[in-house]
């Protein structure tokens, strides 16, 4: 197990940041447009881990101006349980909390119980909403 550091996402983080959202999150279509997208219109708070110089997990937020989201939260399953997950998500709240955001929100997709666990051990509650969405294609 070797030491990480998480900073700021750097253009050239984009091939190791599409091969770690393929890993985790191989049911949702991630491209380098997304990536293009979140640049150009609020290009932070977008944290990335590395390890031994490899990105190993990542981290988006977001601000509406009144709550702050984070989204892609992801860990490489070889890297994981070594508190990579549990750092980035503390800075992207710090980061988050810092532009006067009212709360922060996130979601998971039903059925992945070990992540609600993990969100919890870090004080989100599960609050019951019904989540709606439209793709614009």
């Amino acid at each position: 197990m070797s030491a990480f550091e998480i900073r700021d996402y750097e253009d050239r983080d984009q091939a190791g940041v599409l091969a770690l959202w393929a890993e985790c999150f191989p049911e949702l279509v991630r491209s380098k447009e997304l990536i293009e997208r979140k640049r150009a219109i609020q290009p932070d708070p977008f944290l990335v881990a590395l390890q031994d110089q490899q990105v190993v997990g990542s981290a988006i937020g977001g601000i509406d101006g009144i709550s702050a989201w984070i989204y892609m939260v992801a860990v490489a399953t070889h890297a994981r349980r070594q508190g990579i997950g549990r750092q980035i998500v503390l800075t992207m709240e710090q980061r988050l909390r810092a532009t006067g955001a009212q709360r922060i929100n996130l979601q998971t997709l039903a059925g992945r119980d070990e992540l609600v666990e993990f969100y919890q051990s870090l004080n989100y509650i599960v609050q019951p909403r019904i989540s709606l969405a439209k793709r614009f294609h």
